[in-house]
């Protein structure tokens, strides 16, 4: 099971793809965001038929929005690829660089 949003700012609406196919989520599951995770979303959506739900074109041209909505907290890595220290001019570091954006 996958997720994204989709649609323009401010009106994204909840995607879950299933065995290779996109649906809408049903609105009764809200947003996807801390509450939809904290509150058992996801197994309440993994136990619906998916031939319930209404699908979603995957040609659409609908915007790209982020898969959460308002995340509380984002962990970051940094420096995890060779050209990406290389360009900041940073050594190559043992371990990756991990940091979180609130």
């Amino acid at each position: 099971m996958r997720f994204a949003r989709r649609g323009a700012p401010g009106s994204e609406r909840p995607i879950v793809e299933i065995d290779g196919h996109p649906y809408l989520v049903p609105a009764e599951f809200g947003d996807l965001d801390g509450r939809f995770f904290a509150e058992g979303g996801l197994e309440r959506l993994a136990g619906i038929d998916p031939s319930s739900l209404a699908a979603f074109d995957p040609e659409s041209t609908e915007r790209w929005a982020a898969p959460v909505s308002q995340p509380g907290k984002v962990v970051c890595i940094g420096l995890n690829y060779r050209d990406h220290a290389a360009e900041t001019g940073a050594a190559l570091p043992a371990e990756p660089v991990i940091f979180m954006k609130d």
